[in-house]
């Protein structure tokens, strides 16, 4: 507090004035005894009303924090909610959450591989710069993100030199300094999906204001970039089923082109057995059942063929056999034979 010590009683426009040049009160410096009694009182009056000045202070600081950091939380929200394309989500997210915790940057890692044994940054801006395009990679377990990733539990390291787990794999692809890390799970339906990383805080180090805040947008990340996984996943199913309906109408059409002509045959002898059975020589109708039972054969083995055909695409496998362009040839000169003689 601001006192200022005076030889004598103090006008009423100088005591408005004294608001304006933050004086927090007046001393009187007289030659009676009770004057100097009152600056006890004077002063615990001066300090109680700093103390309640600085609280009041703190308290508008902290609600004008708290509403930037609702606005930002409201833009990041819309972000989130504007596409279910994944990097589009992550490429977005870096910049904008670089700016709600007040870091030099930040960055998104999930966990990828076969086995689950990989983090991958999908997206990292840092001074500025969106530098996604390093793909860097990082396995479980290692590295503070990977620490992060495995253990699913938060962590705040005011300086990474005297933090063992820290790696400096980043730093040297990107040639940038890391020195203090914030980072904490990215946890959806209680799975652990990545990591939210946020490196040197702006204007001192991190706290729990900071861990709270940088949790409630993991929780909002985490929502949204599995929400667009969900939306891939139906995509390529959807995809998917065409090309299968697609392939299924082309085997229909297969299947009856290749069964329309033997079937025909068959239909034809039948017909021809069933009419002049009394009449035709008996080779001839000999002859007429045993196309039926060829062209039978016939139909059964492009019956399979073409099962064989549809199994392509799957798990199955095809096995490659020789053609015998000779049995071809002939089964084409014979059946070309019955249609010149019909």
């Amino acid at each position: 507090p601001v006192l200022l010590v005076v030889d004598r009683p103090v006008r009423d426009d100088l005591l408005a004035q004294s608001a304006e040049r933050d004086l927090d009160g007046f001393l009187l410096l007289g030659s009676d005894d009770d004057d100097h009694d009152f600056w006890p009182i004077s002063i615990n009056h001066a300090i109680q009303k700093h103390t309640a000045q600085m609280e009041q202070g703190r308290t508008l600081a902290a609600l004008q924090q708290d509403n930037r950091n609702l606005t930002l939380l409201t833009r990041l929200a819309q972000i989130l909610t504007s596409t279910l394309d994944v990097q589009q989500i992550t490429s977005q997210l870096v910049q904008a959450i670089t700016e709600i915790v007040v870091t030099e940057g930040s960055s998104v890692w999930l966990i990828e591989g076969e086995q689950n044994e990989r983090l991958v940054c999908v997206a990292m801006y840092l001074a500025g710069q969106d530098i996604t395009s390093h793909k860097i990679e990082m396995p479980l377990g290692q590295g503070i993100v990977g620490w992060v990733a495995q253990q699913g539990q938060p962590v705040n390291v005011q300086q990474v030199s005297s933090d063992k787990r820290f790696s400096p794999r980043v730093d040297s692809q990107t040639g940038y300094k890391t020195q203090s890390i914030l980072a904490v799970p990215l946890v959806t339906r209680h799975q652990v999906i990545g990591v939210l990383e946020f490196v040197n805080k702006l204007g001192g180090a991190f706290d729990e204001r900071d861990r709270e805040l940088a949790e409630t947008v993991a929780t909002y990340a985490a929502n949204a970039i599995e929400n667009a996984r969900l939306m891939e996943s139906v995509s390529r199913q959807r995809d998917r089923l065409e090309r299968q309906n697609e392939a299924l109408d082309a085997f229909a059409h297969t299947v009856a082109h290749y069964l329309k002509n033997p079937l025909s045959l068959i239909v034809g002898f039948a017909d021809l057995v069933r009419d002049g059975y009394d009449t035709l020589p008996r080779e001839t109708i000999q002859e007429s059942l045993d196309t039926i039972v060829e062209y039978g054969v016939k139909m059964s083995s492009i019956v399979d063929a073409l099962l064989m055909l549809a199994s392509v695409g799957s798990d199955e496998e095809v096995v490659r056999e020789p053609v015998d362009m000779g049995a071809i040839t002939r089964a084409v000169f014979q059946r070309m034979k019955y249609l010149i003689q019909d």
